[in-house]
């Protein structure tokens, strides 16, 4: 059995250029394995697709999803709502699902990425490193540009990295969900990864594999 995860082996298929019939296991069967888990989960069938594929015909249709977690929530939990507050909360969790990283820190939870000074010493190139040149008389005499010394600092910048804890996330690297309907947009989101999970299980079911929940 194919050893790569049922998302890893999807996610190539719905991108495959063959979705000819084979007798062994093969791209179309788990396309047709998605198709399946979407009659009875197509919330998260289309999250899991457009998460697989960025397709944009594939978000559009996340995105519906979205919106109708959230005027389903808004009806249950009796929350005040208007059009433009719907979108408003649809737009902030669907944008915090698809681009879960935080963008100052790019998801690392940390930053630190300075430019030093480094400073070196080298031969001086007017006297050679001697620390004597000519003077204006044509005499001997101590190197002007080294002071007789015969080196100079030469400095180069350099990129040292020093990390820290990112302050936009708190070294989480998730990016930070928005203070106005925070409330709403997290359960929103948890409503979403819970669609997404089931529907990643139908697909594993559909193969004939072991109904985990998706990595």
């Amino acid at each position: 059995m194919d050893e790569r995860s049922v998302l890893e082996r999807l996610a190539e298929a719905k991108t495959s250029s063959d979705l000819s019939h084979r007798p062994t296991r093969c791209d179309v069967d788990y396309v047709a394995a998605l198709g399946a888990a979407g009659i009875h989960h197509p919330t998260g069938s289309a999250l899991l697709d457009a998460g697989l594929t960025q397709h944009p015909d594939t978000i559009i249709g996340a995105y519906r999803a979205t919106e109708k977690i959230v005027r389903i929530l808004a009806a249950k939990r009796h929350w005040l709502m208007t059009p433009q507050k719907l979108r408003a909360i649809a737009m902030a969790a669907f944008k915090t699902y698809m681009l879960p990283a935080c963008p100052p820190c790019n998801g690392r939870g940390f930053v630190g990425v300075e430019t030093l000074t480094d400073e070196t010493l080298i031969d001086c190139p007017d006297c050679r490193g001697g620390g004597r040149t000519l003077n204006a008389a044509g005499l001997d005499a101590p190197c002007g540009a080294c002071a007789g010394k015969g080196k100079i600092v030469k400095k180069s910048a350099a990129k040292a990295y020093a990390p820290k804890p990112c302050s936009c996330c708190e070294g989480s690297g998730k990016r930070k969900i928005q203070a106005r309907y925070s409330r709403e947009i997290r359960d929103v989101l948890a409503i979403m990864e819970s669609q997404r999970r089931a529907a990643g299980v139908a697909v594993r079911r559909q193969m004939g594999l072991r109904a985990t929940e998706v990595d």
